[in-house]
Parts: C-alpha cells; structure tokens; sequence
C-alpha cells in the first residue's frame, strides 16, 4: 500500500463512493482500491479495521486511551474518504474477461512482459486521479490531500503523483517544470528525466492544474510505501524496488515490510500509515 501527499474520462468512471467526515472538512483521503475490486468491496472493511493509538507523546487525542484500539476511519474524524472504483476492463491475462481494472497488465511477477497493455489505462488514470486531486485541493488546500491505494491501486496512485504538475502563476497559466520544448537536450536532473520519458511513454501532456500557487511535484511530497514480506500476488522485493527507484530520484520515501504479511494491508501496518498521515504538515 502507497500514500502520497499533495480531462478525467468521466464516461468510464462510475461516481466515486463518498464518506463524509464526521466533523468539520479539513483533509481528504482519495484511496484506490486492486485490481478486480471495487470501491464498495475495500471501503467498509478498511474503515472500520481496528487500529491502535499512537503512543501518549505524540498522539494528539488526549482524551482517547492509546491502549484501546478504534477504527482507522475514527483517527480522522475531519477527514472525507473518496473511494473511486476503476473501470471494466479487458484482462488479457484473463482471456480479454471484463475486470475492474486502472490497467491492463500480464504478469505481477513478471512486469516486464507485454509492458503495451500497460499504457492507455495508465494514461486515463491518471487523468482521471489529477481530476478528482484538483477538484479536493480546490476544497481544502493542496497540504491537505492524501492520494493512496492498495496493489495496482498503489502503483496508479504513485503514476498519477509523478506526473502531478509543476505549479502556475497567479494568472492561472501553467508552468511545466518538465517541458523544455524544442532545443531539448535531454538534460535536467534524474527526477525530470524519468518524468520526461514517463509522460512520453504514455503520452501524457500538460494538463494544467487548475490551481492557482505552486503546485508541488512529487518531489516535495512525503510517501509511504509498505509491503508484506509473505506477498502471493507481488513479490516484496518490487515494493523495495519501487521505493529505492523513487529515493534515487530524491522522492522522500519511507518503506515499510511488514513480516508473514501476504497480498493485504494489517492492523501494524495501517497503524504506520496513520502515523504517516499524522505527521503530515498541511
């Protein structure tokens, strides 16, 4: 599971399931469900999962008893939950099956192979992820929205946060940090580079964010990323990958393993990540 920090194909998106905070709006979770799941399946029991407290120094519940554990949804009573639910797709590890899927792929084990059929839901995805960001950010400050995913929803979520925009002037007139237009010589820093020939792969243009103020780029954005060490579906050592990928970029990363834990998230492991999100400065 990943966590970061920060036009949508709205004829292949059902409306997102909503969960309103149970106080005043001051943060928003946007959290993307695997490969073959929807939004209804993960929502309700990742919600109401039990979670410890953290402990008395740096918890800021002072009326709650650390040693009582309570749902991970009530940890963030100022918090809305938008839970999208990916698109019926053709698998063609499936025999072109119709799956809820952000995109197509072959093999988990073997990512390498048939990398096309990655491409087209990559690049609706992420447009689809920028728009529901913009629309949150617009609400509630862009400090104070979280985007994160189990399985394939992590690796749309941390696709989506790498090609996230650069920022925009007061007019409202984009700046991409990437784009060095024609005298291009294939320079800038490693994390412009991978950016550069990520969104050429997908083919993925400036959108514009829509916002007005400097729009951070992944590389001010603090992410979490954790993995079982017992994963059926995806081995441990390409969530270390991953996550030593984006350290070498100069992406803050924290990586977590989580021991005899398979394809699913734990109490320890959302513990960390309410952890995480709490150290997060809006």
């Amino acid at each position: 599971m990943s966590s970061a920090k920060f036009n949508t194909k709205t004829n292949t998106h059902i409306p997102p399931l909503i969960i309103p905070p149970t106080s005043t709006h001051k943060t928003t979770l946007i959290i993307l469900h695997g490969r073959g799941s929807t939004a209804d399946k993960i929502a309700h029991p990742l919600l109401a999962h039990p979670v410890s407290h953290l402990a008395s120094a740096t918890n800021p519940d002072a009326n709650v008893d650390p040693a009582e554990p309570t749902s991970f949804q009530a940890h963030f009573p100022s918090t809305k939950f938008i839970f999208p639910t990916a698109p019926l797709r053709r698998a063609a590890a499936f025999n072109r099956s119709s799956i809820h899927q952000w995109f197509d792929n072959w093999s988990l084990t073997e990512p390498e192979v048939k990398q096309h059929l990655q491409v087209p839901g990559l690049r609706e995805t992420t447009q689809y992820l920028h728009g529901l960001l913009r629309e949150e950010i617009a609400l509630v400050g862009m400090g104070n929205v979280v985007l994160m995913g189990l399985s394939q929803g992590a690796a749309s979520s941390l696709i989506a946060a790498m090609l996230w925009e650069g920022q925009e002037d007061e007019d409202g007139n984009g700046e991409d940090m990437f784009d060095r237009g024609e005298g291009d010589d294939g320079g800038g820093t490693r994390f412009e580079r991978a950016v550069r020939w990520l969104r050429e792969e997908l083919d993925v243009e400036n959108e514009g964010s829509g916002c007005v103020g400097e729009m951070p780029a992944m590389q001010s954005m603090p992410v979490f990323i954790g993995h079982g060490t017992d994963d059926e579906k995806v081995p441990v050592r390409f969530g270390k990958m991953a996550a030593e990928f984006l350290a070498g970029l100069d992406v803050g990363v924290e990586w977590k393993e989580y021991e005899a834990l398979g394809h699913w998230y734990s109490a320890d492991m959302l513990r960390d990540i309410v952890a995480f999100l709490k150290g997060l400065k809006g």
